[in-house]
This record gives C-alpha cells, structure tokens and sequence, in this order.
C-alpha cells in the first residue's frame, strides 16, 4: 500500500478478509473468528495512524503558514508554548550532565 487513502485501507482490509475466509474454509470457525477480529483492529489502528499524521500535517502547516483562523491562531499558541519548553528542557538535560535534583541526592 504505497498510499494511505481510507479507500485503499478499506479495499485492503476487504482483500485480506476474503483471503483469511477462503484459507480457513472448512476449518474450525473459531481460528477464523480471531483472525478476522485481529484483522479489523490492524485495520482500524491503521485508519487512526493515518489521521493522526494528517493531523499533525495540518497543525504544522497552520503554524508555519500563520494563518490567521481562529483554529490557526489556537494552533500557534500552542505551538510557541512547546517550542518555548523543548528550549527549556534542552537548556537543563544535557546528556552526561546531572540535574541539580540529581545532584542533591547523591
């Protein structure tokens, strides 16, 4: 699956259905059953992997843009205040180097 449109996951997730019932034809219905609710929770996971990533496009895009909606600027704001603690924490973690906290309990 080269791209992740909700189609091609659905026309996916029905080839692999119609596979696992032909393969496990005349066998016991229950290995059938698992694997078939195996396949819908990998199906779904997929779905919800590809919208978070469409989403996390979408808030990058606001931001760098800066539009100016009221979604956009609730975006911006949010993405300043992370940008300002990934500074921070970047400021006091410095690998090899122990924290004051750290410090005071050895």
């Amino acid at each position: 699956m080269g791209s992740n449109s909700i189609a091609e996951i659905a026309a996916y997730h029905n080839d692999v259905v119609d596979s696992l019932k032909s393969y496990f034809f005349g066998r016991r219905p229950e290995d059938l059953v698992a694997r078939l609710e195996e396949t819908d929770l990998r199906s779904a996971f997929f779905i919800l992997t590809t919208l978070e990533a469409a989403f996390r496009v979408d808030y990058l895009c606001r931001c760098q843009k800066r539009k100016k909606d009221v979604v956009s600027k609730a975006f911006c704001v949010i993405y300043k205040s992370q940008r300002k603690m990934r500074g921070w924490t970047r400021t006091f973690s410095r690998p090899g180097r122990k924290s004051r906290l750290h410090r005071d309990l050895d």
